[in-house]
């Protein structure tokens, strides 16, 4: 039986569905490109505090409840604890305009703050085991050395109480981070890095950062791309990806703005850094948020198919074997390719969509398509979310 390759099931946010920009961006950035001719004079006049906005990340871990019955041969009991919300300012930062193309450049500084009164009484404080991520992906790494170097390592991890398991705060495991110490005696040997400052923690380094500089179309040449990236750090390709249909850097960079006149056949697309491609959302529901009538789009299942009996999506697998026997099932797709190697795969909540093998290897899934699916809701007319 295929085991998912290290997939992560400490933790159950895998797919991080974050609306990173409020309504009001779009049509304020537009109104700033309209009012002059001269791009640097436009630029100067930009105040970066009319592009703040606010939003929140929910994070859910799954906590694995029987971790000594797990490595004696057991299935994982999972309990879903959270959300965790974290408050995220972003602060859009407009570097230019380019006239020719009729597109803006900006950066997203993001800060996170943990709001207490908004996760259900649960705190940074509480602690949870999971997987001991650093350390499965040593034992893998370890695994391409020669029996030499296995064996010389094999020595300097047994002084280290590590295990397949860790039980760690939320704090550690979220922003705050913590000092692995095995991975930073390996490191004084090797002369690795295998994480900043030998520091570990799922968004570790992510407070007051960005994900670099996008250029974004304003629809001023042709209507149809307003919202659509143009480049990311200078790049329209994601070179990580072999094939050219996987490669293609498209769609809205974080699924606010879109070109007017979306209809119901509307396929959509979004791209976000973290995801490391670009997926589709396909129409689902008529909706009314605060008011205002608008369309849901909900991630489209055919992009987390088996790659063997979806071959569109065989190029988003990136260690197949022998026979593509190691391509993951339907419901995730690896990301070792844009990750450093590292043996990581993704997947929706509770593995919506995906292959009934994976959800039987553990206690504890419950996918619910309403819950656990990624979605966006746009006013048609505009093109702008909600």
């Amino acid at each position: 039986m295929q085991k998912l390759p290290y997939i992560l099931l400490g933790f159950g946010f895998f797919f991080l569905a974050i609306s990173l920009v409020s309504w009001h961006v779009g049509p304020s950035i537009l109104g700033s490109q309209q009012q002059g001719a001269n791009g640097a004079e436009e630029q100067a006049s930009l105040n970066p505090s009319q592009f703040k906005t606010e939003n929140y990340l929910r994070v859910y871990f799954f906590n694995v409840s029987n971790p000594n019955e797990v490595i004696a041969g057991q299935k994982p009991v999972l309990q879903e604890v959270g959300p965790y919300v974290y408050q995220e300012d972003t602060s859009r930062m407009i570097r230019g305009f380019d006239a020719e193309i009729g597109a803006v450049s900006y950066v997203d500084d993001e800060v996170f703050y943990f709001r207490e009164d908004l996760s259900n009484n649960l705190t940074e404080d509480d602690v949870v085991t999971i997987i001991n991520i650093p350390y499965v992906g040593l034992v893998q790494e370890v695994s391409k050395l020669s029996s030499l170097a296995r064996v010389l390592i094999k020595g300097v991890v047994t002084r280290f109480n590590e295990g397949l398991f860790m039980t760690k705060t939320v704090k550690e495991l979220n922003f705050g981070g913590f000092r692995h110490e095995l991975l930073t005696s390996l490191g004084s040997i090797t002369g690795e890095t295998y994480v900043p400052n030998n520091t570990f923690g799922l968004f570790y380094g992510r407070n007051h950062s960005n994900y670099g500089v996008f250029s974004v179309s304003l629809g001023s040449k042709n209507r149809d791309d307003l919202g659509k990236i143009v480049t990311w750090n200078n790049t329209s390709e994601l070179e990580w990806w072999k094939d050219a249909r996987c490669r293609k850097l498209e769609g809205s960079y974080d699924g606010s703005l879109f070109p007017p006149g979306i209809t119901k056949q509307s396929i959509i697309r979004i791209f976000h850094p973290a995801l490391c491609r670009t997926f589709k959302y396909g129409f689902k529901d008529d909706v009314e948020v605060q008011g205002i009538p608008g369309y849901r789009f909900t991630l489209l299942p055919t992009e987390l198919e088996d790659p063997r009996t979806r071959p569109e999506n065989m190029c988003y697998c990136t260690s197949p074997g022998e026979n593509n026997e190691d391509c993951p099932k339907s419901g995730s797709y690896q990301l070792n390719a844009c990750s450093k190697d590292a043996s990581v795969s993704i997947s929706l909540p509770h593995f919506v969509y995906g292959s009934e093998e994976y959800l039987n290897q553990a206690i504890g899934y419950h996918p619910d398509e309403g819950s656990h699916v990624s979605h966006v809701d746009i006013e048609p007319v505009c093109g702008t979310n909600r």
